[in-house]
């Protein structure tokens, strides 16, 4: 991790170190810049009717609501996992979401919301609940 100024870039050797250390707090390489910011954590404990979900936020003086964006190819449907604070460093939400069907594919994307307004949303992961 190297820091520039207000950006912290994430090395993809960082990335690997966390992978083993902490298989669900996976990250895509990326960026965090002066507003606020938002990762997908990786899907964990999938089973035939949920999942434990997450992101990763750096709120950057901003205070931010997050929510999950699931999808499928017939619908959409957005949990809220909790609010971050304009100060706090970076903040790892997570929540075991429940109601998903057996066998079915899953898109899930992070988004932070400040007033109304959403900020770049995190990197799409996707999985599949068993059968």
């Amino acid at each position: 991790m190297t820091v520039r100024g207000t950006t912290i870039r994430i090395a993809a050797a960082t990335l690997a170190a966390a992978a083993i250390a902490a298989p669900t707090a996976v990250l895509a390489a990326g960026s965090y810049n002066t507003r606020a910011d938002v990762r997908t954590l990786m899907p964990a404990k999938v089973t035939t009717t949920s999942a434990r979900l997450g992101a990763l936020v750096a709120p950057n003086g901003v205070a931010v609501r997050v929510t999950l964006e699931i999808t499928t190819k017939r619908s959409t449907r957005t949990v809220t996992l909790g609010t971050v604070a304009a100060r706090a460093p970076l903040a790892t939400l997570r929540k075991t979401v429940t109601g998903l069907k057996p066998g079915t594919k899953y898109t899930v994307r992070a988004n932070a919301v400040n007033g109304g307004k959403k900020t770049s949303p995190g990197t799409t992961v996707s999985l599949t609940t068993k059968r």
